[in-house]
């Protein structure tokens, strides 16, 4: 993820990310631990993926929109692409 600059990861396990032997949660170790990386849980990304495919484009604009929550470690979020 960082010999490509990826900045953020949005990843739709659904609550089941992968786990390394003895029970830490590998995605977020890394991405959060050692990269500093942003993490976008349970994103739905079916319809992006037909969408990319049905246009042939995999190219977008991401555009996240969050609602100013205080004092918490997570909220919800609306995420777009635009073609």
């Amino acid at each position: 993820m960082a010999e490509r600059e990826v900045s953020l990861h949005a990843g739709d396990s659904n609550g089941a990310p992968p786990i390394r032997p003895g029970g830490s949660v590998i995605v977020h170790r890394v991405t959060l631990g050692r990269l500093g990386m942003p993490l976008i849980d349970g994103a739905v990304l079916g319809k992006l993926a037909h969408t990319c495919r049905e246009l042939a484009r995999y190219s977008f604009l991401f555009v996240l929109g969050t609602n100013p929550v205080t004092d918490a470690t997570s909220l919800p979020a609306n995420l777009m692409a635009i073609f």
